[in-house]
């Protein structure tokens, strides 16, 4: 760590913590040969957390024997006065214990061993601090190779580690030609090693799983032929000790990317970010960091739909008792009108996992919303679907560079927040399971209709009710939704991004020549004149809602969609059409 920069800066807990639980790793034998764990209640610990009571942590697939050893009322007296069997534990768990004694660290934490399974309160107390357990330990062990880690494979016995798969070295008898090439040993580099072994395995497509190796401070993956680790500045293996070089290699840098234990001052928080004010500054920091947890987050499937919120609830803590913002259901108060405008990525979702079939990849289901509440329409909770998260809104000036291109840009309201409630599962817990929640906003809205007309297949093409020119524009929908639904919609424009552009990228300046050409052999133009315009490169952003049908001025999001300020400011001199006054977002 002495060697390591990123790592001597992680952040100092404000507080003392240990885990309700840990189990001992010297394991007790009492004359037999038969040893024993011993599960430990920490609060009988004589003083406050230091290095005699470090413990690791165990991320892993459930299976269908791990509830066979699992902590239940029944069993917990036992567990804390005489132990766990060893020859009881999965081999995964014995081989996490077997890394704790030889790194000399005391205890290790394991979900299933350590929570009360068939207690709701202590499941749930357990996990309001699943963040603070992972946050505060020493490293994280990951079976990312499966069930027994390394040390259990299909193509070899247990217990045995396939070291003869490390060797990729050929040797080739070719003598040397013309050109000067000579024969000899040549090592092999695949450059999908880490992606293959770290990121599409299936341990690693878990939600819960984003959030353990988010949150530790660096792991020790037991990958399915070797050992590999991360933290804030390296990624190793046995076959690579000294880093896996990142230039070749895809997957690398997450926890370079995600750190949340830095301190704020070594976060990136985007060109321009040094001329920022502190409190500017925090707004963007919170926002780069949340914005790769969604959108990682979100490509990552749940064992339990209605966990949504909680899986990613340890990652929320941190930033709101570190950066000072408010947290509302997967979004932040301090940039709100922003957070509202993601949108979902509706094409099949596939993950290139390597499942025990040792072939690659598993279809899931299109976007879809579960059948029981989790979240309000407003937020990304309540979809699953890959993700894609909106601009933050902020009126100060950020440089932007895009393929040889570079400007400047901003974002301007047009509406306004006027109220926010959330009502929690648990009362006072605003990071977990709601019942519910709805935002009051202040703005226009503009009533949209399908065009029947035109072709289009999933999903069709809208235009403004009052628009005669009927230029449509597409919707990004959080899910299919039938077209009846989609006639009663209305666009409600929340923020004007306006980009300034002094040289444009290569590919708008690509666009924008090609479509002069096209508009120049009609003249007059449309077109042309549009590009005419100095905020050609303007964009309203904002969501697509419908009348619930519950209450009047209450409405749902269905998706998301953009305009241009020229398109909407002509709409508002057709009354009939826009809707003015304050709504109810649910």
């Amino acid at each position: 760590m002495d060697n390591h920069k990123p790592c001597s800066l992680l952040k100092a807990p404000l507080t003392p913590f240990l885990p309700t639980r840990l189990i001992q790793v010297d394991p007790v034998s009492y004359g037999t040969n038969e040893t024993h764990h011993l599960l430990v209640d920490t609060a009988s610990f004589p003083s406050l957390p230091s290095k005699h009571t470090s413990y690791l942590t165990l991320s892993h697939r459930w299976t269908s024997t791990t509830p066979v050893s699992a902590t239940f009322k029944q069993n917990y007296g036992l567990r804390t006065s005489t132990g766990i069997p060893s020859s009881s534990l999965p081999p995964v768990f014995q081989t996490a214990l077997a890394i704790a004694r030889r790194l000399s660290i005391p205890y290790l934490w394991i979900d299933s061993l350590c929570i009360i399974q068939d207690s709701d309160s202590d499941k749930a107390s357990e996990i309001e601090t699943m963040g603070d357990v992972y946050r505060h330990e020493i490293c994280n062990i990951a079976a990312s190779g499966g069930a027994g880690g390394i040390f259990s494979t299909e193509s070899e016995g247990e217990g045995q580690l396939p070291s003869t798969r490390h060797a990729r070295v050929v040797a080739t008898p070719w003598e040397q030609d013309d050109g000067g090439f000579t024969g000899g040993n040549f090592r092999l580099f695949d450059p999908r090693f880490w992606q293959d072994r770290i990121l599409d395995t299936e341990l690693n497509s878990r939600g819960r799983v984003f959030q353990e190796r988010t949150l530790a401070p660096r792991v020790l993956h037991l990958g399915v032929d070797q050992l590999l680790f991360e933290c804030s500045c390296l990624e190793a293996s046995e076959e690579y000790p000294v880093g896996v070089e990142s230039r070749f290699v895809e997957g690398l840098a997450f926890k370079r990317g995600l750190n949340l234990n830095l301190d704020l001052h070594t976060l990136e928080v985007g060109e321009g970010g040094a001329a920022f004010e502190e409190g500017e500054r925090k707004r963007r920091a919170v926002y780069l960091l949340w914005r790769q947890t969604v959108e990682k987050y979100t490509r990552r499937e749940l064992k339990e739909e209605g966990d949504k919120l909680v899986a990613v609830s340890g990652i929320a803590k941190i930033l709101q008792e570190r950066f000072g913002d408010e947290y509302v259901v997967g979004l932040w108060r301090g940039w709100l009108l922003g957070g509202l405008c993601w949108k979902v990525d509706r094409g099949r979702r596939t993950t290139r996992v390597l499942q025990t079939s040792r072939a690659y990849g598993r279809r899931w289901a299109d976007s879809s919303r579960p059948e029981t509440y989790r979240a309000p329409s407003w937020s990304w909770a309540s979809v699953e679907g890959n993700v894609t998260m909106g601009q933050m809104d902020s009126e100060e000036p950020t440089t932007m560079e895009l393929l040889g291109g570079h400007g400047v840009q901003v974002t301007k309201p047009l509406a306004r927040i006027m109220d926010v409630k959330v009502a929690p599962v648990r009362e006072g817990d605003l990071l977990g399971k709601i019942k519910g929640a709805h935002i009051e906003t202040d703005g226009i809205m503009h009533r949209l209709k399908v065009l029947y007309s035109a072709p289009s297949w999933d999903t069709p093409r809208m235009v403004f009710r009052g628009d005669p020119a009927e230029e449509f524009m597409i919707v990004h929908t959080d899910r299919y939704e039938a077209w009846e639904v989609m006639n009663e919609a209305l666009f409600m424009p929340l923020m004007v991004v306006e980009r300034k552009w002094e040289v444009l990228p290569c590919d708008l300046a690509e666009a924008e020549q090609l479509t002069r050409k096209e508009a120049e052999r009609d003249i007059p133009s449309r077109a042309l004149a549009d590009l005419a315009r100095p905020d050609y490169y303007h964009d309203v952003e904002g969501i697509v809602v419908v009348p619930t049908g519950e209450k009047d001025g209450e409405y749902k999001r269905i998706g998301f969609m953009t305009s241009k300020p020229w398109r909407l400011r002509a709409l508002e001199e057709k009354g009939d059409w826009v809707v003015r006054g304050r709504f109810r977002l649910v």
